[in-house]
């Protein structure tokens, strides 16, 4: 132990002779470098020098005229460079030399001898066991063709027939089809085309062009398919039956007869023109309805009446509605035949007050019932110009 700490000694000692014998010299360095902050030396007048100095003829023409005693500086001076073009020498190809092989020996036996091991040659290693590609979510068991269902078929129920719900019924604004289900199945499962050449057991009066169709194996509709588009036709009573003795697939029997009926509205006016803000005295009337109407029935259940007498009217001519600027705009917008215009056969008084009374009984052009109320509207004709102040 004691050996150990003499050497240490030692070492320490020996160090810190060398670092004081690298500090010294360089001390001395630091110590011998100009103060670039002392200004106690004093300046030269302009044109002089100190002995043994000169001033450099750039440094002059830049009016430096002083320098520091013992000072070396490199100096230099900028200008604006111009390009100068060197062309490139042109160098000829060198020729390379192939090594001979007692070359190519002696420079290969300088290299040091390759060490080498049998073990370093071996077979392509596999390992032990591939891994199955990764596969997302759960793996489930599932023989292949499945098994026969174990699903019950569903309860045909039996007993008597009956009709469970059947629609439209009573007095309705419009009809777009007719509907009914029975409480069991009444055709086979088929294609569409194999139902429509079946009976259906149900009767509409009166008889309308369309289609019955039936929507699984227990309810049918029926859509109308004529002129009135795609509702029924109105101002009409239809009664529909299905009668007793109508057998289901399954051998259910209607008891007794389902009948029941539905009204669609007979033809009213929507809508008149014009209406109270005098008029001139040979004005055009325009009135639209709900349905179809045939132009001079129609105009037989209108009336114009005024100052206690009756003025005869006429359907306007096709000129006299194209003249008219309003009434050839309101006459674009009803469907065909759904208006009418129509004018009194003679001028109309001024200042007088007038009735336009439409029914009652007013036709339809879709169905036997007529209007039951009459509907009427009210306007005036201008006063003649006077002044009254």
């Amino acid at each position: 132990m004691k050996k150990i700490y003499h050497q240490n000694r030692r070492l320490i000692i020996s160090l810190l002779v060398l670092l004081i014998a690298i500090a010294l010299p360089l001390t001395w360095l630091w110590q011998q470098q100009p103060d670039p902050n002392d200004f106690t030396t004093p300046r030269l007048d302009e044109g002089q020098t100190r002995p043994g100095t000169a001033v450099d003829p750039y440094l002059a023409e830049m009016g430096f005229t002083e320098e520091r005693e013992g000072s070396a500086a490199l100096r230099f001076r900028l200008s604006q460079g111009e390009a100068q073009f060197r062309p490139a020498a042109a160098l000829a190809p060198t020729v390379g030399i192939p090594l001979s092989d007692a070359e190519t020996a002696a420079l290969l036996a300088r290299l040091p001898a390759i060490e080498t091991d049998p073990d370093d040659r071996a077979d392509f290693r596999l390992p032990p066991e591939t891994l199955p590609a990764p596969r997302p979510g759960e793996t489930v068991d599932q023989p292949f063709p499945p098994p026969p269902p174990t699903v019950d078929p569903p309860e045909i129920p039996d007993g008597p027939m009956e009709v469970l719900r059947f629609a439209p019924e009573g007095e309705i604004p419009v009809a777009p089809f007719l509907s009914l289900t029975f409480n069991q199945p009444m055709v086979p499962l088929a294609t569409l085309a194999d139902l429509d050449e079946l009976d259906v057991p149900v009767s509409l009066t009166p008889e309308l062009p369309g289609r019955w169709q039936w929507l699984g194996t227990q309810t049918l509709i029926f859509e109308y398919g004529g002129d009135a588009g795609d509702r029924f036709p109105m101002a009409t009573e239809y009664v529909a039956t299905v009668p007793a003795g109508t057998e289901s697939m399954t051998g259910g029997v209607l008891a007794n007869d389902v009948t029941w009926r539905f009204q669609t509205p007979p033809a009213e006016a929507t809508s008149f023109y014009p209406q109270h803000a005098p008029q001139p005295l040979e004005p055009l009337f325009f009135i639209t309805f709900n349905q179809a109407v045939d132009s001079d029935a129609a105009l037989s259940a209108i009336s114009l009446t005024g100052n206690g007498r009756s003025f005869p009217l006429r359907l306007a001519t096709q000129a006299e509605i194209e003249a008219d600027e309003q009434i050839s705009r309101l006459a674009e917008r009803p469907r065909p035949n759904h208006a009418l215009a129509f004018r009194a056969t003679e001028a109309l008084p001024a200042a007088t007050s007038f009735t336009v009374t439409v029914g009652p009984n007013l036709p339809s052009a879709e169905g036997p019932l007529t209007s039951g109320e009459s509907q009427s509207y009210t306007f005036e004709t201008y006063a003649p110009l006077r002044v009254t102040d």
